[in-house]
């Protein structure tokens, strides 16, 4: 009879192969990202490419498109969740894809060539050279396809392709060196090969994989803890150096007050004498200024005195009208103006400015001089900006006395005036963090005062391009509350990798290799093991089958029956059972005629009729030579009677093909009654069905002889 493979006659398998690959590698994939990754796509155990591997390997070019589409799946998914899409998603997770499918192709049809189609793996050389194959050669191809496609679309810098790599290669040769027989276990064609063995590599696989994983997995907390500490003191130090630049600059406007407090009339060469010097040690202030407290009666008089200083000739109180344009103040109860300014060079455009003009000023400025404390203004623009960068005044109010009066009341009677401090914020940002230490770190300032509505202050970018890993990502932010001049600010620290160090990379290395390891030679001696222990219980299967079955028939041999015979008295008791002895009549004839090779036809084709006539319960043996018996269970003479003519007549029919023409035979059956209750023997029983079986013979032959005396009990 032709053999027949059921696969390529059944079309829906050309969908379930491919469409099971697909599902098993997507779900796969998703939990190792999830649970693993670490640069990039890469994660250090890969499941899916072991049952990438291993469906390759069974059906050959009918999974290619489920690997393909799996890998697809979960690395397009990973990327969109990552915020990736158009070209970028496309290009690299197609890239992705073919890597994992060639890699897959590649692996097993070196295992083919080199090993066989037949992946037992039960022997050391088809253990070891499947796993080396299939495992660390043929996943060299995912990761190099792979961090290539990430490299060409801008997601992984070169910087970080070398340890995404390494993990990706270690992830995938583990996966396939673990889950590889996992799969092959579970897969319908290969169970057989696998018998006994499921439960002894599978719980130990994963047991070793898992703590691998956890291993690697700690390494990665530990580093994660360790990037976390030093963005933690990044910004303690980042904050500290910006507070500490403003507390430098409060002083320095407290030494201003000081001056104005000590002079009834300062003059704009006693200021800038003394500005000169404090800006030199304040390089983050843009400028300072006096802006004296003028009310409406005395205006025509200040700019009287203003104009009458050299240098000063040109003076005119300002205010910006609708368009931004500085013009004439208008009429008000009082003016807050830029009396003196320095440096002149760079802040001529504010000198005479009344900064009470502008209601963010004005805000500030009320409420310095009601409080007593040093205010700072809300991000503005200042006039002297001909840049985007926004602008800050800190106000420190100056009261008659040089002394706080106590009272808001007391303090508007007794205010003199403000020493004011002018930030370019972007400037300050840029030169508090001038030093190397911030330049692989951006820092965002925010002001935060009004909820509603926050302002970005000045944004500082790192001055050193960092490495892109956009996946995985980088250090995250950390963002600290800071208390500037009454304002509310959040200083934002963002370092990139290389702000916080690289020195695990090394270790991280290192475990990965030696994971690797560890997975290859402990996967290979549970292998090995599982393998041998199968092997001899294969063997001594077939060895016990040998000794208890007729090679030629597949028979029960003699020895079996008798065994299973006396097992049948001592276990039962009170039953009636028939016992057939069948002896084939001309069978020398066939010998003679047909040779051998006729004879152990006919003895097989005797056999073959014997099992068809009789229950699958019952016992059939060859006894030796051209003799058969047969047990027939719980059976009475009146059942047992008809199974026995029906044997007779049956073989009766056989035919077996010789140079003389077709030659057939009979049997004579010699049938006795097993009566379980009456304690007899089997040799007894065996006595009382042969000499049933020899009056058949000499009866003529092809018939059936009940014996008909029962056995008497010893």
């Amino acid at each position: 009879m032709r053999s027949i493979d059921r696969t390529q006659t059944r079309p829906y398998t050309y969908l379930t192969v491919p469409i099971a690959v697909a599902v098993g590698y997507a779900v796969l994939g998703l939990l190792a990202l999830w649970i693993g990754q670490m640069t990039g796509l890469a994660s250090p155990v890969w499941p899916a490419a072991g049952l990438a591997f291993a469906a390759v390997a069974v059906w050959r070019w009918r999974a290619w498109p489920g690997v393909a589409l799996g890998s697809f799946t979960v690395n397009s998914l990973w990327l969109w969740q990552a915020g990736e899409t158009g070209v970028v998603l496309w290009t690299t997770a197609t890239g992705i894809a073919i890597g994992a499918m060639l890699q897959a192709g590649l692996g097993a049809e070196l295992v083919h060539f080199l090993v066989g189609r037949k992946l037992t793996l039960d022997m050391p050389r088809s253990i070891l050279v499947t796993l080396l194959l299939a495992g660390p050669v043929a996943c060299l191809v995912g990761p190099t396809i792979g961090v290539s496609s990430q490299l060409f679309t801008g997601i992984l810098s070169p910087g970080n392709a070398a340890l995404g790599w390494l993990t990706w290669w270690v992830g995938d040769a583990i996966g396939v060196i673990v889950f590889a027989p996992i799969v092959l276990m579970v897969i319908p064609s290969q169970r057989e090969y696998w018998q006994g063995r499921r439960w002894v590599i599978a719980v130990p696989s994963l047991l070793i994989v898992g703590a691998l994983v956890m291993v690697i997995l700690q390494n990665t907390a530990f580093e994660r803890e360790r990037v976390t500490t030093a963005v933690e003191q990044l910004s303690d130090e980042a904050a500290a150096d910006l507070v500490s630049n403003i507390d430098r600059h409060q002083e320095t406007l407290e030494g201003l007050r000081g001056l104005i407090d000590a002079s009834e009339d300062v003059t704009a060469t006693e200021f800038a004498i003394y500005t000169d010097d404090v800006l030199l040690r304040s390089q983050n202030l843009q400028a300072l200024s006096w802006n004296p407290l003028i009310r409406r009666d005395n205006l025509d008089a200040f700019i009287a005195r203003q104009r009458a200083q050299p240098g000063l000739e040109d003076f005119t109180v300002t205010e910006r009208d609708a368009e931004g344009n500085l013009v004439p103040v208008g009429v008000r109860p009082e003016y807050v103006v830029v009396a003196y300014i320095e440096p002149i060079e760079d802040n001529r455009n504010a000198l005479g400015f009344d900064i009470y003009s502008n209601p963010a000023r004005a805000v500030a400025i009320e409420t310095a001089r009601d409080t007593g404390r040093p205010v700072g203004t809300a991000p503005i623009d200042l006039v002297q900006e001909s840049g985007t960068q926004k602008g800050m005044l800190a106000l420190l109010p100056v009261y008659e006395g040089g002394t706080d009066p106590g009272t808001e009341v007391a303090r508007r009677a007794s205010l003199r005036g403000f020493t004011v401090g002018v930030y370019r914020l972007g400037d300050l940002l840029a030169e508090t963090y001038a030093d190397a230490t911030w330049d692989d770190v951006e820092i965002t300032l925010v002001d935060v005062t009004d909820r509603a509505a926050p302002v970005v202050i000045a944004d500082l970018p790192p001055r050193n391009a960092p490495d892109i890993d956009e996946i995985s990502g980088g250090p995250t932010a950390t963002t600290l509350p800071i208390d500037v001049y009454g304002r509310n600010w959040e200083l934002t620290v963002h370092p990139t990798a290389n702000a916080v160090g690289s020195s695990s990379k090394a270790l991280t290395a290192t475990l990965l290799l030696a994971s690797l390891t560890v997975a290859f030679l402990l996967e290979v001696l549970l292998l090995l093991l599982s393998g041998m222990a199968a092997r001899a219980r294969r063997e001594a299967d077939v060895s016990s089958y040998e000794a208890s079955h007729d090679p030629l028939t597949g028979l029960s041999n003699r020895r079996a029956f008798v065994r299973d015979f006396e097992q049948l008295i001592d276990d039962r008791q009170h039953t009636t059972d028939i016992l057939l002895f069948c002896d084939l009549d001309g069978f020398k004839r066939v010998n003679d005629t047909g040779g051998h090779s006729a004879g152990d036809e006919m003895l097989t084709a005797v056999a073959v009729e014997l099992r068809g006539q009789v229950r699958h319960d019952d016992l059939v043996a060859r006894m030796g030579g051209d003799e058969f018996a047969v047990l027939l269970k719980d059976c009475s003479l009146v059942d047992g009677l008809p199974i026995a003519e029906d044997i007779v007549r049956a073989i009766q029919g056989i035919r077996i093909e010789a140079p003389a023409g077709p030659i057939g035979l009979g049997v004579s059956v010699g049938l006795a009654t097993v009566d379980l209750s009456s304690g007899a023997s089997l040799d007894e029983y065996l006595r009382h069905a042969d000499a049933a079986s020899y009056k058949a013979k000499h009866s003529g032959g092809s018939r059936v002889v009940v014996f008909e005396e029962l056995p008497t009990p010893p």
